[in-house]
């Protein structure tokens, strides 16, 4: 087990890593799992830009992919807890409380 820097410290892709997985500074976590996940990015990066597995990444770029799948993510997450609160007072019959 690996205990998780500030984000400060971090580099930018495995900030993202630490926030998409819920891991705070301080946290513990598994070296592997990251390597896991940044995997998964890459296949999920050349998939998009439909490139060999074997072709290099673009790095600003991958980088950007990276960024952008976990504000989407987020976004989208941010949606459905709105959705059920909506689901939750409809059904309590307090939604023109909302």
């Amino acid at each position: 087990m690996n205990i998780a820097p500030p984000y400060s410290e971090c580099q930018i892709r495995f900030r993202y890593y630490m926030l998409s997985q819920g891991i705070k500074p301080g946290d513990e976590y598994k070296i592997y799992d990251y390597m896991i996940w940044i995997n998964r990015m890459v296949v999920r990066y050349k998939k998009l830009k439909n490139e060999k597995i074997t072709a290099p990444i673009k790095q600003d770029d991958f980088t950007g992919f990276i960024e952008e799948q976990f504000l989407t993510n987020k976004y989208i997450i941010s949606i459905i807890k709105l959705i059920k609160l909506y689901k939750i007072r409809w059904k309590a019959g307090r939604l023109s409380e909302v």
